[in-house]
């Protein structure tokens, strides 16, 4: 279970078992999360202004990678998920 309280930092890994703080995930600045994250497999996907796609391990909450996502942004798309796969 993945938790950004009030749309800022910091982003909460929780283990749904146990509810114990699996990692934390620290922004750089105080930039808004666009969006709910989303996960798949073992990465977890933020929705950062001007489109850009923050790419976290989800076992450890580490950054691997982020990229500009072409058009807007829609959380209700699967455009995400055809751009990333």
């Amino acid at each position: 279970m993945y938790i950004n309280r009030y749309a800022g930092p910091p982003l909460v890994a929780l283990d749904t078992a146990s509810g114990k703080v699996r990692w934390t995930y620290n922004f750089h600045d105080d930039l808004t999360v666009e969006y709910p994250p989303a996960a798949d497999n073992d990465q977890v996907y933020l929705s950062l202004p001007d489109n850009v796609i923050q790419i976290l391990r989800a076992s450890d909450g580490k950054p691997i990678g982020s990229f500009k996502a072409p058009g807007t942004v829609d959380p209700n798309s699967r455009v995400l998920l055809l751009v990333v796969g």
